[in-house]
């Protein structure tokens, strides 16, 4: 079994594979539409809040089929961004 990371010739490459962490807050940068989960990791807020939140209109969402979408720039206009970024 060749190591992870490696090809069949045994060189390194990187791995374009998205990263499965629950957690998003150890990536760098967050994507531009963010799901209930990566939104409540975002806003530093317990998930079930933000739904709470969603559904009395508190936050800037879509709901996309059964699932809710938020858009980065939204939430940080509708939180204060200076909330979040601390």
């Amino acid at each position: 079994m060749a190591p992870v990371g490696a090809d069949d010739a045994g060189q390194d490459r990187e791995d374009d594979t998205p990263s499965r962490c629950a957690c998003k807050a150890q990536k760098q940068e967050w994507p531009e539409v963010l799901t209930a989960k990566e939104t409540a990791d975002y806003l530093r807020l317990d998930y079930q809040l933000v739904m709470r939140m969603t559904r009395a209109g508190d936050l800037p969402s879509l709901k996309a089929g059964r699932t809710w979408r938020y858009h980065r720039r939204a939430l940080e206009q509708a939180m204060g961004a200076d909330a979040i970024r601390r």
